[in-house]
């Protein structure tokens, strides 16, 4: 049995049900309600639990956990559901840099395996590599739907309050000084500034 869509909000508090006494047990709670049959409930419970890195923490109970760890939690519980669309809604607020990251690489891995991922968000930082495209909304009105890079480098970010990735920010500046060349595309990373930035300094003849 596959859901339609599954959704974890930004506060983990209004997922919780505080009715069970462990962390297990509240993740059983969905699979529990479709009526699966035991074995499948058990795999599925384990399989979230491993994906969200809670197993260490399967007999705690839910309410004496950490804001991250609830919002982990709040995924996990999603996840046994095993949605075909899954809606993160400010779904790694209460998360630290690693945490966020470990969420973007269950985003990516479900991806992967076919589920269609909603993220909302007002800050593009954590998703811009996973992103495939990007709806940038204003007083409820849909303004721009375009893939990633373009959403990213377009003003209506900054024309809206939203900062664009750092990365990006970096790149538009040293274009303008000419420093990135027209051609090539602006980074969505770090990693991928970084691997640009060799590019133009071999080409420049000032590395090997």
């Amino acid at each position: 049995m596959i859901q339609c869509a599954g959704m974890v909000f930004q506060r983990p508090e209004t997922q919780i049900t505080g009715t069970r006494f462990s962390v297990r047990e509240e993740v059983a709670c969905g699979p529990e309600n479709l009526g699966l049959h035991r074995n499948a409930i058990i795999e599925r419970v384990e399989d979230a639990l491993e994906r969200t890195k809670l197993t260490h923490l399967a007999d705690r109970n839910p309410l004496t956990l950490s804001g991250g760890e609830k919002q982990r939690l709040a995924l996990a519980s999603i996840l046994a559901l095993r949605p075909s669309l899954l809606v993160l809604d400010e779904a790694t607020s209460q998360l630290d840099p690693v945490g966020e990251q470990d969420v973007m690489d269950i985003v990516s891995e479900l991806a992967r395996q076919g589920t269609a991922v909603i993220i909302a968000a007002t800050t593009p930082e954590g998703f811009s590599e996973q992103a495939d495209k990007v709806a940038i909304m204003q007083d409820g009105e849909l303004t721009m739907l375009d893939d990633t890079r373009n959403a990213f480098a377009s003003n209506l970010l900054p024309d809206n309050g939203i900062a664009r990735p750092i990365c990006m920010e970096l790149a538009l500046k040293a274009r303008a000084e000419g420093l990135w060349p027209e051609d090539l595309p602006l980074p969505l990373s770090m990693g991928e500034a970084a691997e640009t930035l060799a590019t133009i300094v071999r080409e420049a003849g000032h590395a090997p």
